[in-house]
C-alpha cells in the first residue's frame, strides 16, 4: 500500500477535527472550486465539498442520493489528505498527525 494511499486512509473516519481544520484552511481555495465547479449539483441537494470532506473525516452522515457521490471521493483524494501531493499540507503543523507526513 503506498504511503499517501496510507495516509487517506487515516483520514477517513479520524473524527479529528483538528485536521480537518487544516485541510479546510489548506485546500479553502479548491474546496471553493470545487463548490462553483458543482454548482448545479449543490443546487440540486448535493452536498458542498466542506460538508462532505466533514463526513469523509467523521464517518458520515453521506447523502443517500448516490448522484452525490462524487463529493465524497473528491474528499478522500489522495491530493487533498497527503502532503506528497500537488498541495501540501504543512508537515510542521502540530495539528498535522505524522501518519499524513508521507
Amino acid at each position: 500500500m503506498s504511503t499517501c494511499f496510507a495516509a487517506t486512509r487515516a483520514l477517513v473516519g479520524s473524527r479529528d477535527d483538528q485536521l480537518l481544520e487544516v485541510i479546510s484552511e489548506r485546500f479553502g481555495d479548491d474546496l471553493a472550486r470545487d463548490d462553483n465547479y458543482f454548482r448545479y449539483e449543490i443546487e440540486q441537494g448535493a452536498p458542498k465539498a466542506y460538508e462532505a470532506l466533514r463526513a469523509v473525516v467523521h464517518g458520515g452522515p453521506f447523502s443517500s442520493d448516490e448522484d452525490h457521490a462524487f463529493q465524497p471521493d473528491l474528499a478522500r483524494s489522495p491530493g487533498r489528505s497527503c502532503p506528497g501531493g500537488s498541495a501540501s499540507l504543512d508537515r510542521s503543523d502540530p495539528r498535522v498527525p505524522t501518519v499524513l507526513h508521507c
